[in-house]
């Protein structure tokens, strides 16, 4: 519906109706796997450097803490920037995800300290009625004027999907296909299992099982981020590595120290 018309554009305005949804729903089912085993125990923490590298340099960037806490399964991340990075950019994110036994996103938070910005934002994922609502505070978001948007069947925020992801098969040369609905944004994440080598990790080698995730959008970004993830090749399915070319230049995020808990 057109709302305003200007001399250089016009703004519209669009409205989410139940025909919408359910075309949408029709043309973007993805049903995963149900979760395999879970391969991780709550009080198991996991502590990566995050490096940088870009015009011939390679520095530590950060560090990023990932925990399951109680109740089963309350998956924390915490990021916090390097000191030479915090003189032009500091931050200090916390992200949590709580989820079901199923390990699917009930409820996701974010507490984002970058510079001067504080934000905070709790997301709900109502799966009866096939939305996530979305407010400053969990109370807001459950209030009957939250913004709601449209979500995936058994999509799962980006931490809960990784969980998840450890529990399934991942024999070489099987793909699989999770949907993922991250702060309000519908994806279908394609992870490819590639097989296994020995990758170097905090000095020493170590068998991992390769994994190859790629996003697939509904309208695709101009220059895809090529990812790759190593996972211990043992029943634990750890989190080893993350290496990720952008624009921006190369990041790996490499486990320092891991803790399996109990």
């Amino acid at each position: 519906m057109e709302r305003a018309r200007f001399s250089n554009g016009t703004i519209y305005e669009l409205r989410w109706t139940p025909e919408i949804d359910a075309r949408l729903a029709a043309t973007s089912t993805v049903v995963p796997l149900p979760p395999g085993p879970v391969p991780f125990h709550v009080g198991e923490v996991s502590r990566y450097r995050v490096e940088w590298g870009g015009a011939g340099m390679n520095l530590s960037a950060g560090d990023i803490t990932i925990s399951v806490e109680p109740p089963a399964y309350r998956l924390v991340v915490k990021a916090v920037t390097a000191p030479w990075v915090a003189r032009f950019f500091e931050a200090q994110d916390v992200f949590t995800t709580q989820t079901d036994a199923g390990l699917l996103t009930t409820i996701h938070e974010r507490d984002q300290r970058e510079g001067s910005r504080h934000v905070v934002r709790a997301f709900i994922y109502d799966r009866t009625g096939g939305v996530v609502r979305t407010g400053r505070s969990v109370d807001e978001a459950r209030a009957g004027d939250a913004v709601v948007l449209p979500m995936f069947p058994q999509a799962r925020d980006a931490i809960a999907a990784l969980f998840y992801a450890r529990t399934l098969p991942l024999k070489a040369g099987d793909a699989y296909r999770l949907p993922v609905n991250e702060a309000g944004r519908n994806l279908v994440v394609e992870l490819t299992a590639e097989g296994i080598e020995t990758i170097r990790v905090s000095g020493r080698d170590v068998e991992a099982l390769r994994l190859s995730p790629r996003l697939q959008r509904r309208v695709e970004a101009r220059e895809q981020l090529a990812a790759t993830v190593w996972l211990s090749n043992d029943a634990r399915r750890i989190p080893l590595v993350l290496d990720l070319d952008a624009g921006f230049g190369h990041v790996r995020v490499e486990l320092e120290s891991y803790h399996e808990g109990s």
